[in-house]
């Protein structure tokens, strides 16, 4: 063997390099060398997995332009241990919602009444991803919308827990926190306004009831009566629900004995945008309703996004550090009910806009507001919570003046105007979205169209009507109720107005 090896090593190394013409044939050999190199193996890849490469690379690329922003930009959003992944699966609901409804539920103070803020909101998702109405409304009017009209025949009472009520109704004020017992019937007009300005909301093609006990109901649109029908049932909260031709206005006659919670005016697909105002509320009282009346809700409904925009109320009279640690404690537990309640949703966790006060003859911001918004933050991401900063993200310490003199906000120096809350709302749309881009990059997908989010300019309104009497109330932190001192303050009517 070892000969026939050296014999092999001779022929390699004596024969001629360019071989030797025989006839038409030709030999050839390798050389000495090219029988003693060691070639590294050479994978030969698939045309799918070098494009994927190229792909992936590219996505890495795009996605480092995020970084600046997700680090350190004040309109940033912040997150549960830094997981900038956090909002993907409500992201991928949005994306599917052509097939399947997803809910977007907007909890707040009055910052958001008349449905500011949430309009805007409503809006832009709608206008990206389909869907129509405004949402839930509750049974009775607490405070006016600017979107949607409505009359009830006759009045019926109104328990609302985050008021100067914590017991009416035995606690069953469900997921608005504001509910009615009937027993009998009642009549609704509900007309949709601001046509033009928000299209999409203005009309709907599905109404729906949600309520426990016995009784019927029929939508009237156009002359024709159409029933509404037990679409589900959990824990005995019930859900009468009628597909109706699109409109936007139409009548809800209810009868029977039940406790009724909202009134849903929607579609069968795209996304839905409840706007829940709570004015004078701290956010600190969903832990007070009885549970039947409220987390059989998250069961019945897509809840894709739940939003809390919250601690404005709470500014003026958390001054001390052990008082602000009492909040934070009271605002975890309602963040980990909501996700018992909900544990397939998001929260995302709005602090406080800029605020101004009184101090030596101008108005600046609550000294301890800078100190609230970073507890909120703590709190909000350790109880699992993204957190959105609006006082940063609308530019910190003494942006509320400012915008005053913009009119941007009223001269209570709290709550932003119509105007101004559409700003700011656009803002959260426009932050919400650089997310979603990263996400449809690592995913495969093209980045949404960016734009500034703008809605067009509606017909002025008749000023409603009033809304029922409330006391003026404020809910400290430590769950006191009492009556502020808001004389100089006025809301976006004109009128006195609480904090927000």
């Amino acid at each position: 063997m070892a000969g026939v090896l050296v014999g092999l090593a001779l022929i390699c190394l004596f024969f001629p390099p360019k071989g030797i013409q025989i006839g038409s044939w030709k030999l050839e050999f390798p050389s000495l060398q090219e029988v003693l190199e060691v070639k590294p193996k050479v994978v030969q890849e698939s045309p799918e997995d070098i494009l994927r490469k190229r792909q992936e690379s590219l996505r890495n690329a795009q996605l480092g332009k995020f970084d600046n922003f997700f680090k350190n930009d004040p309109a940033r959003i912040t997150f549960p241990n830094n997981d900038t992944h956090y909002f993907d699966s409500f992201f991928e609901a949005l994306e599917q919602s052509g097939k399947k409804h997803v809910r977007i539920m907007h909890y707040a103070d009055s910052q958001i009444e008349e449905d500011r803020m949430t309009a805007t909101l409503r809006h832009y998702y709608q206008d990206e991803f389909g869907g129509n109405g405004v949402g839930m409304l509750t049974p009775v009017e607490v405070v006016p919308m600017m979107t949607m009209l409505r009359n009830m025949t006759p009045e019926l009472p109104s328990f609302v827990i985050y008021a100067y009520d914590k017991h009416g109704n035995k606690g069953k004020y469900g997921p608005m926190g504001a509910s009615t017992h009937l027993s009998g019937s009642v009549h609704y007009t509900l007309t949709s306004c601001q046509k033009e300005k928000y299209p999409h909301s203005a009309v709907f093609n599905k109404v729906s009831v949600l309520m426990s006990g016995t009784g019927s109901m029929t939508a009237k649109v156009r002359e024709h009566n159409v029933p509404l029908t037990l679409e589900k049932e959990i824990d005995g909260m019930k859900q009468y629900s009628a597909q109706i031709p699109a409109a936007t206005r139409c009548q809800l006659t209810i009868s029977g004995e039940m406790d009724l919670y909202s009134i849903l005016l929607d579609s069968p697909t795209g996304v839905n945008v409840d706007n829940i105002p709570m004015r004078g509320c701290s956010g600190n009282i969903f832990t007070l309703i009885a549970r039947k009346s409220f987390a059989p809700y998250f069961q019945l409904q897509n809840v894709g996004l739940i939003i809390l925009q919250y601690g404005g109320n709470s500014v003026p009279y958390t001054e001390t550090d052990e008082k602000i640690e009492a909040y934070m404690k009271q605002l975890s537990e309602q963040i980990a009910l909501f996700k018992q309640m909900a544990p397939k949703a998001k929260i995302l966790f709005i602090g406080p806009a800029d605020m101004s006060t009184l101090i030596r003859g101008s108005y600046k911001t609550y000294p301890q507001l800078p100190k609230i918004d970073k507890a909120l933050r703590q709190m909000a991401n350790a109880s699992g919570a993204a957190y959105w900063s609006l006082f940063d993200a609308m530019g910190g310490e003494g942006t509320m003046a400012q915008m005053v003199n913009v009119g941007f906000a009223t001269h209570d120096y709290v709550h932003f105007s119509v105007r101004g809350a559409e700003k700011m709302a656009g803002l959260l749309c426009n932050t919400l979205q650089v997310y979603h881009d990263a996400y449809r990059i690592r995913t495969g997908r093209q980045p949404l169209k960016h734009q500034e989010v703008k809605v067009k300019e509606g017909k002025p309104l008749p000023k409603p009507k009033t809304a029922p009497k409330e006391e003026d109330t404020e809910i400290h932190p430590e769950g006191e109720i009492e009556n502020p001192a808001q004389d100089s303050d006025l809301g976006t009517e004109g009128t006195p107005n609480p904090m927000p």
